[in-house]
């Protein structure tokens, strides 16, 4: 589930150098809530549960805190171009059940209209149930920005006159245009966790960076 949106994310965002907009979903996006027995008419699962690590980051911070990153498209075939989308995303709810994330896309391109995308609710709930069939080391691969991701180290970005130690995620997309060398920063003292992303898109040199650019507590 959450290996399907991540990927999704990467791919629309490559998609936006060049056509200037993308559905606006973070690299770390929402899994739908499950029931649990203490919901009206629910009725308790079984299965083992697993904690969401995107929900967990959230629990740390106040509701109301602010996240806003920056992504910058450019391709060589568009020399002075440039596609710029900021995505803020604010902590709106914060429950024992789940995390509830607003998330607002803007995207800028050179020679077109600032195009606001609406904003979305996005869900993260504390736990889901382990599927059936599935052990927890094979379920853990869903957890991560994508199936083909391995983790590489750990590196410290100095972000916002702060630092924070990221644990360094790479793997290789594809395209139609070819593969597509992908490299992540994680960090669990970030809300939301991104602090970075690189991907280069094409031999031609296309490539799109992301990175906090704001960090705001109520």
């Amino acid at each position: 589930m959450m290996r399907i949106h991540r990927s999704v994310a990467v791919l629309a965002a490559a998609a936006a150098i060049g056509c200037g907009s993308k559905p606006g979903t973070p690299p770390t996006a929402a899994v739908p809530g499950t029931p649990t027995a203490g919901d009206s008419g629910a009725t308790p699962d079984p299965r083992p549960t697993l904690a969401s690590p995107e929900y967990a980051n959230w629990k740390k911070y106040p509701v109301g805190t602010v996240v806003k990153r920056r992504r910058e498209a450019t391709n060589p075939k568009e020399p002075g171009k440039k596609t710029v989308e900021t995505t803020t995303l604010k902590l709106y709810e914060l429950t024992e059940r789940k995390a509830v994330v607003e998330s607002q896309v803007t995207v800028e391109k050179t020679g077109y209209d600032t195009d606001t995308k609406p904003a979305q609710k996005l869900d993260y709930p504390a736990s889901f149930p382990l599927p059936v069939g599935m052990s927890e080391a094979e379920f853990g691969k869903f957890l991560l920005p994508d199936p083909k991701a391995k983790v590489t180290g750990t590196e410290t970005v100095r972000l916002l006159g702060q630092e924070y130690t990221a644990t360094v995620y790479e793997w290789v997309g594809s395209l139609e245009s070819g593969p597509m060398p992908i490299k992540l920063w994680l960090s669990d003292t970030m809300p939301g966790r991104l602090v970075k992303s690189e991907f280069l898109i094409d031999k031609a040199g296309s490539k799109a960076v992301e990175e906090v650019i704001e960090v705001k507590l109520p």
